[in-house]
C-alpha cells in the first residue's frame, strides 16, 4: 500500500509541474528584440523569431513586415539612448554599428547584445547565423539555412565555371548624370564581393570602397554590364537606366551598346540569408551573351 501511495504521489507531482509550468511561462514578460542592420534583421526573421522584434534600424527593409516596425535610427549613426528607450530584452546587431562612441557604449549595456561580424562575406554570414541561432535556440534552423545558402553558391560557381570570360561589371549606388559623377563600388565593398560571387569581375576594382565615378571613367572602364542599385528614397530612379543607354558619349561602351544597364535591389547587398538568391540573380543578369 505504501508503494502505491508513493507512485500516486510521484504522478501527482509530475502532473502539477506540467499544469503550472505554462502558467509560470505566461507570467514572464514577452521577449522584445531590437535588430540593427539589414542582415541581422533578416537573420532573426528567417529563424522564425520575427514576431518578437519590436524595432529595427533604417537599413532593415526586408522582410516587408520589418520595414513597418518602429525605427531606432541608422546602424552607422545609432543613438544608444534611443535603442534602450524601447526597453529591449535582446539586441541583435553587427560590428558595422557606428559611430565608434555609440558602439563602445552599446558594448557596455547590461542587457544581452548579440554582435555578429560585419556582413561582407559568406563566411561572416555563416558565423552570424550560428551565433544568432544559438542565442535564439534556433540552431537547427540556422544549420539548415547555411546548407541552403552553400548549395546556392555552389550552383553559381558550377554555372560560372563554364564561362569562357568573366564579364566586367560596374555597380553604382548612385547613378551618374551629365552634371554629376555617380557613386561606384570599388574594391572592399559588398558589391565587389557579390560581383565576384556571381562570376564577374569588378571593372572599378582600381578604386577603393565607394568613390565618385564620372562618365569618362565609365568609358575608360569598358564594362560589359552596368548595375544600378535601387531602393526607396535613394539609388537609381525609374529613368536612370534609359538615360545611360541613350547617352552618345557611352555608345561605344559594351554595356550600353548591348543594352545591359540593369537596376537591382539595393538590399541584395545585405549579405543576409538571401545571399545565395542574390548571387544567383546577379549571375543570371551578368552572364555572357545575356541581355
Amino acid at each position: 500500500m505504501k508503494k502505491s501511495y508513493q507512485i500516486l504521489f510521484t504522478h501527482a507531482t509530475a502532473l502539477a509541474a506540467l499544469l503550472t509550468a505554462p502558467l509560470l511561462r505566461a507570467d514572464e514578460p514577452a521577449p522584445r528584440i531590437i535588430s540593427i542592420g539589414g542582415a541581422s534583421t533578416e537573420i532573426v526573421f528567417a529563424l522564425g523569431r520575427g514576431d518578437e522584434v519590436v524595432a529595427v534600424d533604417l537599413s532593415s527593409t526586408y522582410p516587408p513586415e520589418a520595414a513597418q516596425l518602429p525605427k531606432v535610427g541608422y546602424i552607422r549613426q545609432i543613438s544608444p539612448e534611443g535603442v534602450l528607450s524601447m526597453n529591449p530584452s535582446l539586441i541583435v546587431t553587427s560590428e558595422s554599428m557606428g559611430p565608434p562612441a555609440a558602439k563602445a557604449a552599446m558594448k557596455q549595456v547590461s542587457i544581452p547584445v548579440v554582435w555578429c561580424p560585419e556582413p561582407e562575406s559568406p563566411e561572416a554570414l555563416y558565423a552570424s547565423l550560428e551565433t544568432v541561432g544559438k542565442e535564439l535556440d534556433k540552431e537547427a534552423e540556422a544549420a539548415a539555412l547555411i546548407t541552403e545558402i552553400q548549395g546556392q553558391l555552389a550552383e553559381v560557381s558550377a554555372r560560372t565555371a563554364q564561362w569562357e570570360t568573366k564579364p566586367r561589371v560596374l555597380f553604382f549606388m548612385q547613378p551618374p548624370s551629365k552634371s554629376r559623377a555617380g557613386m561606384v563600388a570599388g574594391s572592399q565593398t559588398r558589391a565587389d564581393e557579390l560581383i565576384v560571387l556571381a562570376g564577374g569581375e569588378n571593372a572599378a576594382s582600381d578604386v577603393t570602397r565607394y568613390q565618385p565615378y564620372a562618365l569618362e571613367s565609365i568609358l575608360a572602364a569598358q564594362p560589359d554590364v552596368i548595375l544600378l542599385g535601387t531602393s526607396i528614397g535613394h539609388g537609381a530612379g525609374p529613368g536612370d537606366a534609359d538615360f545611360l543607354l541613350g547617352l552618345p558619349e557611352l555608345s561605344q561602351v559594351p554595356a550600353v551598346k548591348n543594352g545591359r544597364v540593369v537596376t537591382v535591389p539595393m538590399d541584395n547587398l545585405n549579405f543576409g540569408p538571401r545571399l545565395g538568391e542574390a548571387a544567383l540573380s546577379w549571375s543570371e543578369i551578368i552572364a555572357p551573351g545575356e541581355k
